[in-house]
């Protein structure tokens, strides 16, 4: 149960009180803060930080709950304000941020009274308009601990369970041209080694240019043509440099023949699926 102060408490009560609702962004990391925003239709300054009016922004009633089932917050608001925009959304600038809601208490020097806060979940953009999903901290307990058995490799070409260096699998090239938002073409000649690896289901990072930082997993590679999965939300343009990192298939014998790692194999190749299991005759 949240405790007030004696002085909340009467603020509370008297009519004349101005009561308004403040969100603060914290990125990922903890520390930066992303953005400081008030339903205030002026800056309100709540304990030496400015908030920035965004009338916009509209929340839907919160649920905190005393066991462990997962809170529930959802915000949505208009987009065209400086500090959320539609291209930092979709490129995920406010992954997994950190959302703090309070009510404030606009016009007395009183301490806000938290709401909930948790972190960002879900995005959805639409037509100027978006909307979060705010998971609380009893979120993660919902997921599933452990792993299940798999034919194919769980780990992440290059990861610290896949041990391989991509010092050797990842190529740097200039863009050629870009026909369109899920089409790149690579110029000069392909720096592929030979033995059998190929692009398809690596990765795309652009390294300058206006979609420096931006990645997107390639679907299939015939040079010096690459098709993405999805298409960049900012276009690289001809004579960008983009860093193409080698696909794993995930299979056994990939892992084995192409790049020698066979031992570290995330996966159980030789486990029957369950139509084996579950065929006649088998005990």
């Amino acid at each position: 149960m949240r405790t007030l102060s004696s002085a909340q408490m009467t603020a509370l009560e008297d009519d004349a009180t101005m009561l308004v609702t403040i969100w603060k962004i914290i990125h990922k990391n903890g520390v930066t803060v992303l953005a400081r925003l008030t339903d205030l239709d002026v800056p309100l300054v709540v304990n030496g930080e400015t908030y920035t009016p965004n009338g916009s922004t509209d929340r839907s009633s919160i649920k905190m709950n005393v066991g462990l089932g997962a809170d529930n917050l959802d915000i949505k608001g208009v987009l065209g304000i400086a500090t959320i925009d539609e291209d930092g959304l979709r490129e995920g600038r406010y992954d997994y941020a950190q959302l703090e809601v309070s009510l404030a208490f606009a016009n007395l020097n009183i301490d806000p009274i938290p709401l909930g806060k948790g972190r960002f979940g879900e995005v959805t953009v639409d037509n100027g308009a978006y909307a979060v999903e705010i998971n609380g901290p009893t979120f993660p307990l919902q997921a599933t601990v452990g792993e299940v058995t798999t034919p194919t490799c769980r780990a992440d070409f290059g990861d610290a369970r896949c041990t391989v260096s991509l010092a050797s699998w990842r190529h740097t090239y200039t863009l050629a041209a870009v026909p369109n938002g899920r089409t790149l073409t690579l110029g000069g000649a392909t720096q592929l080694p030979v033995g059998g690896s190929t692009y398809n289901g690596g990765l795309v990072e652009v390294m300058d240019g206006p979609a420096v930082g931006l990645f997107m997993e390639i679907r299939s590679a015939v040079y010096p043509q690459l098709t993405l999965y999805q298409p960049f939300v900012i276009l690289p343009e001809g004579g960008d440099t983009v860093r193409v990192t080698v696909g794993c298939s995930k299979q056994y014998t990939t892992c084995r023949d192409v790049f020698s790692n066979g031992i570290n194999f995330q996966g159980e190749k030789d486990v029957p699926g369950i139509d084996s299991m579950l065929a006649p005759g088998v005990e």
